[in-house]
């Protein structure tokens, strides 16, 4: 996934002129067709693992996931979680 994400503030004037950036999301779905359960989705050693859920429905993906952190038994969503019009890639 690629979008334009804004920029944090960390001062006044910064708060004031922020802009966005290019940012992107890579996720390695078993899938792209009904629903990914968030512990399908492989994460590198040493990051939590997701749980949440991945639906695909024609050319919409609904995402909602989050972190499951096992260490203080959280689970924190993740800041991409939304609807995405899926188009073909160029």
């Amino acid at each position: 996934m690629t979008g334009e994400r804004e920029n944090m503030a960390h001062d006044p004037i910064s708060f004031i002129f922020r802009g966005t950036l290019p940012s992107k999301l890579v996720l390695v779905v078993p899938r792209i067709d009904g629903e990914i359960i968030g512990s399908e989705i492989p994460t590198k050693k040493g990051y939590y693992k997701y749980a949440g859920v991945i639906k695909f429905q024609k050319n919409v993906m609904l995402l909602s996931l989050s972190y499951d952190n096992t260490d203080k038994d959280v689970k924190k969503p993740i800041s991409w979680n939304g609807k995405y019009k899926l188009e073909p890639e160029k």
